[in-house]
Parts: C-alpha cells; structure tokens; sequence
C-alpha cells in the first residue's frame, strides 16, 4: 500500500487505517458497483453503501512509450 512511500510507513498507514475498521483488498478489482454492494474480479460480492475509489499514481504506458 501506498507504494510512492516507503514500505514502513505504508504498513504503519494500513495498521492505522484498519485499527478504524477500513478493510483492504488490496489483490481485488471492483468489477460491478451497485447501490447495495460491490463485486470483486475474484467473485466476492461485499456489501456497501460506501466505495472508496482510488488510482494509481503512475502515468499510462502509452503516454510514456516513444513511437
């Protein structure tokens, strides 16, 4: 988790946010989000009225490919 940090701290923010109840899936993908839940590429369907997206912070490749 957060990989731009280092792996100390990344672990100390996953500690602390999951000591408040967050739960990661940090392997999965959301691949259908409804109003009541949310199902993973993995087939996991997790109840949810809440979803907290995120995104990576690297640039696509084709933006960085030279033609």
């Amino acid at each position: 988790m957060l990989p731009e940090l280092s792996p100390e701290l990344g672990l100390y923010a996953q500690r602390k946010l999951g000591g408040r109840g967050i739960e990661f899936r940090l392997v999965s993908r959301v691949s259908r989000a409804t109003a009541e839940d949310i199902m993973l590429n993995v087939g996991e369907t997790i109840p949810a009225r809440t979803l907290a997206w995120t995104a990576g912070n690297r640039p696509n490749w084709a933006s960085t490919s030279t033609c």
